[in-house]
């Protein structure tokens, strides 16, 4: 049940966002368990002064025993992980999780080939019913942002118009900024 992650950061005093999924990719602050989104904090605010995430929950159909995780094919947790990374909210310490049934846990050589992709997000924790499965060898988190190339033009579409504004020019982690935002703006 995801919602003892809220509990516990709330408990432990956490900021947590989340992202409402029929709302596009805009993310929520969620003040208490009764106030969801009570702070609307969409990402395109976060570009003066984005809050580092320490932890992301995503979810996964299936994620091996090394951290390899097979998406739901849409590829929106890559995307929104790209920008976050460009906005300078996640990087490579932010800890990924993801919660699973105890089924959808596979062994190592099930996924092994699934990590092709430059923009595939490993995660480093795994809860399941059961258990909470710490990886030990970690992959590399993507450290590119968004990736035009592998993004249709219907999905840059269906993005508002205001996310091509690219995030502070200053942040070593948004070189490519300019070219997402010369080619994503207004067909």
């Amino acid at each position: 049940e995801p919602s003892w992650i809220k509990a516990t950061g709330f408990e432990e005093g956490k900021a947590l966002y989340s992202n409402v999924s029929d709302q596009g990719l805009d993310l929520y602050r969620i003040k208490s368990e009764t106030s969801w989104g009570a702070t609307q904090k969409s990402l395109v605010n976060f570009r003066s002064s984005p809050p580092l995430i320490n932890m992301y929950v995503v979810d996964s159909l299936a994620v091996s025993t090394a951290g390899i995780r097979l998406d739901v094919g849409n590829g929106e947790t890559d995307f929104e992980w790209g920008l976050l990374y460009e906005l300078g909210a996640v990087n490579k310490d932010t800890v990924v999780v993801t919660l699973v049934s105890d089924f959808q846990l596979t062994d190592e050589s099930c996924l092994s080939g699934w990590m092709k992709k430059s923009n595939d997000l490993p995660v480093d924790i795994i809860v399941t019913p059961s258990r909470v499965h710490q990886i030990d060898t970690k992959y590399e988190k993507p450290k590119e942002g968004i990736l035009l190339t592998i993004l249709s033009k219907d999905k840059l579409k269906k993005l508002p118009s205001n996310y091509c504004i690219g995030p502070k020019p200053s942040s070593p982690q948004n070189s490519h900024t300019k070219t997402f935002a010369r080619e994503r703006c207004y067909d």
